[in-house]
This record gives structure tokens, sequence and C-alpha cells, in this order.
């Protein structure tokens, strides 16, 4: 039996798992509708929205020279399978160096032994405050003596001052080992070359649904929306309206359709960022950009038209006691949501497509592991990413937890896990980068966020922070 390790699954989702902000492009007007005048929201298209102009071209690197891998330890591929093989090292040194915000343990035999038996290497941790990683890393470049990685989110300033290089040099991955997330990796692709890595994406938008209550009031669930391809913004639109029940009838609904920390989300499913990270090296500011405006637009047309949902900041509690029929939440939700977890009385599905979208995207973290300019030991540190790749798909080597044993460590059950890796991370479900931390937009979250459900139209909002946002990206490649 297979197993999936759903602490590590956690610990990297969780890592992951940031809020960001968003809202729609939307001009408030007036309607009779039976709702006491209430004021809804009517799309504003950005007409004049030019891309072109929004770009801050990097300054050129050198080609990057990509490794190829003709040697193999001399150990049976993952699940016996001849394409996830490990690839040979020669390396200097038995130990790689984090630079990092905390302690990396070392890896544990039942998770990550390859790295120690088959390799022979052990790491340390340079541990620092997280305000002080980058400048402690340059520091530590410009007097000659780097660590060998920095785990923090790819900083792309650092490849313009020529402090990182790429992991294509140590790194073939084309290997099958790198086969699952391949799309991942290429979708961080800067300047010709993979700056930052993961051994795992962390796909974690999930829509949360209360079984009982879809049951109770005889709806179709979002799963089954999900299996026959029509789980998309009009489905959860739908699920969201019918669930929002008024039980007293005192214009507060006892139940809701869905509550949602921010309309990221949405912006997401798009397949952009506010800002994005073009392959050539470019940074765009999407700001004013129609898609934002569209997802923002339906995300304000739910919270003040429909109003079916729930902007409280006690989703989790309000998820528990029955008052939730959807809530947006990642895998930190679980230990939050026991009960329901342990009963079986709860599943999620990945976020709704965008009905206008080329492609289905879901939102991806990826790439918070650079490999410093001059490191000691390069070898050992793309050994510690192969290893890391080999054992999360070397299950057979793994015994199976159970439920209960999940539980009690705060996970979910199996079937949930399974279902993660099944279907999050498929090959028609497309990864868009978030790169709201990278470039600092959380510094204009109230804008962003707030003012959008206050009724203020997003053309006036994105015109005011678009600037703002563009001396942000322009702050950080000077800095």
């Amino acid at each position: 039996m297979k197993k999936r390790k759903i602490l590590s699954v956690l610990a990297i989702i969780l890592s992951a798992l940031m809020i960001l902000s968003a809202v729609s492009c939307a001009t408030t007007v007036d309607t009779d509708d039976g709702d006491n005048g209430a004021e809804v929201t009517e799309p504003v298209t950005l007409k004049e929205y030019d891309p072109s102009k929004n770009v801050v071209t990097q300054k050129p690197v050198e080609p990057v020279v990509s490794v190829e891998t003709t040697e193999w330890m001399d150990v049976p591929g993952a699940n016996g399978n001849d394409d996830w093989k490990l690839p040979k090292y020669e390396t200097s040194s038995d130990v790689i160096k984090f630079l990092v915000h905390y302690d990396v343990e070392q890896p544990k035999v039942d998770d990550n032994s390859s790295f120690r038996d088959v390799y022979g290497l052990r790491h340390e941790s340079i541990v620092v405050p997280p305000s002080e990683r980058v400048n402690k890393f340059i520091s530590m470049v410009l007097s000659s003596d780097p660590p060998d990685i920095l785990m923090y989110e790819f900083q792309p300033q650092l490849v313009n001052k020529g402090y990182l290089e790429p992991w294509d040099s140590y790194i073939d991955f084309n290997l099958g080992i790198w086969s699952g997330i391949k799309n991942s990796i290429d979708n961080l692709t800067f300047q010709g070359g993979h700056y930052s890595i993961d051994a795992l994406g962390g796909r974690w938008e999930m829509v949360w649904y209360n079984l009982d209550i879809f049951e109770e009031y005889g709806h179709k669930t979002p799963m089954e929306y999900y299996k026959e391809g029509n789980w998309n913004w009009d489905t959860f639109r739908e699920c969201a309206k019918d669930l929002t029940v008024d039980l007293n009838s005192d214009g507060t609904p006892d139940i809701w359709g869905c509550a949602i920390a921010s309309p990221s989300p949405f912006v997401y499913t798009t397949g952009i960022d506010f800002v994005s990270i073009t392959p050539d090296g470019a940074i765009s500011n999407n700001m004013r950009d129609e898609r934002i405006a569209r997802a923002m637009n339906f995300y304000i047309e739910l919270v003040m038209r429909d109003k079916c949902i729930y902007l409280g900041d006690d989703i989790n509690q309000m998820f528990t006691r029955g008052a939730l029929a959807m809530m947006i939440n990642g895998a930190s939700a679980i230990p939050h949501i026991m009960d329901l977890v342990k009963e079986y009385k709860t599943f999620f599905v990945p976020f709704p497509r965008d009905p206008g979208a080329d492609k289905y995207y879901i939102a991806e973290g990826f790439g918070s592991n650079s490999l410093a300019k001059g490191a000691p030991n390069p070898e050992g540190s793309a050994a510690y990413f192969c290893s890391g790749r080999y054992d999360w798909l070397n299950t057979d080597a793994k015994v199976q937890r159970t439920d209960e044993e999940n539980f009690a460590n705060n996970g979910g059950s199996n079937e949930m896990n399974d279902w993660l890796f099944s279907e999050f991370y498929k090959d028609d479900l497309h990864p868009a980068l978030v790169t709201w931390v990278i470039f600092g937009v959380s510094e204009f979250w109230g804008d962003i966020w707030y003012r959008p459900t206050q009724g203020e139209p997003w053309a006036t909002i994105a015109e005011e922070v678009y600037p703002r946002v563009q001396d942000s990206i322009e702050r950080l490649l000077d800095n």
C-alpha cells in the first residue's frame, strides 16, 4: 500500500500558505432589485490597459548551461521504476549548509533517508531572523564564505546582482524523478534558468465543504461538479447562493454559502497574480490587467449583490459548527476542523475554474531554495533535492499510517491525502505562480482587499495602487 506523507504535505503547504488580497473592477450603482435598494456592482473594463507599459526588464545575465546526467547511484529506482533513478554526484564534503530562519532538522529515516544513507550526506542550519536573511546572505557571498542554500522566497534581484547560481548547472530537470512537477519547475523559469526550486510545489487553494449541509438541502456537491468537469465560478456561485439560509428570517443568514479570507483565489484562476515573472526575466505589474478586474468583479458581486460570502475571521469555528456550507482554506484548517475530519463529514476540491480562462489554473507557491554563488558544496545541495524527490516517490519503501495516526498528528485521512496528490498535481491543472510575497504587494492589502468590500470601484483603486506597486517592484530590483 502506498503511503502519502501527510506531515510532509502539511509542512510544505503550510510553509507556503499566506493570504493574498485582491478585489474587482467595479462601479457602484443603485438598483431596484427588491433588496431595499441595496448597492450592487456593475463591471467596468479598463479598456486602455497596455501590458507593454507595465513591464520592468531585468539586466541580462550569462546563458545558463544545463547539466545532463549520465551516471546513477547504485540503488534501484524509486518503487523499482528505472525512470526514477538517483543521479550520481561527486561532492566536495559530506555537509551542506542552509541559511534559514529556523533549524532544518536532520532528515528522518522514514521520510528522507537517501540523502544520508545513499549519498552519505548531512546538513547544517545557519539560523538568522527572517528580516535578516537576505542581507546576511549577501554579506556572506561578498565575504567569500557563502552558505550552500538560501531558504527564502525567490528574490530576482539576487540573480541580477550575481549572487545566485542556476540549479540547472547541477540538476538535470529532465530526469524522471522530476516529471511529476516539471510544469511547476518551469513555471518559475527566470533569465533562462531555474534559480529557486522545491522538491514539491505548494498547491493549497482548497474549497472545503460540509457534507451534512449539502445532503440536508439535497444539493449537488462540489465533488460531483468537479468529477463531471463542471466545477467553475458559476457552479461555485450556485452552491454559495443556494446554501445561504436565513432560518429565522431575521435578515442574517444562519448558514452562509461560503467563507473566504480574501478574493485572491479568484485572481489566480485567471492565470496571473498582481505581479508576474516572465521566463525572459521581465516583471509585469498587473494591477490594470482586465483579467484581474474580471476576477474582482465576480468576487464583489458575490459579496455585495448575492450576499452569500461570510467575511468574518472565525471561519474555521463557523465551519465546524455547521454555519458554513463551504470555506476557502488550506491544509492549515485540518487541526481546527478535526471533529468533522474525524467523522468524515468534510472533504475538499481544488478552487473552481475561471470559465473565461484558457486553462484550469490554480494557485501555487513554488521555489524557496536558491543556490548561492560560490556555494562550497553545490553537488551535495543538488543531491539533497534529488533525494527529496526520490524519497517522495519511493512510497513502496514506507509503511502507511492509519487514519487514526494521521489524526493524532493533526493530519487528514489517507483518502484526503491521496486525493490531494491524485488531483491537485494533475497535468491538466496548471500552476499560477503566487508572487505577492516576493514583490511586497502585502503592503497594499488594505487597499486591495478592504476598500472594494465597502463599495469603492476597483477601477479607482487600481489606478491609485498601480504606481505604488510599480515603485515596490523597482525598489526591490534596485535593492
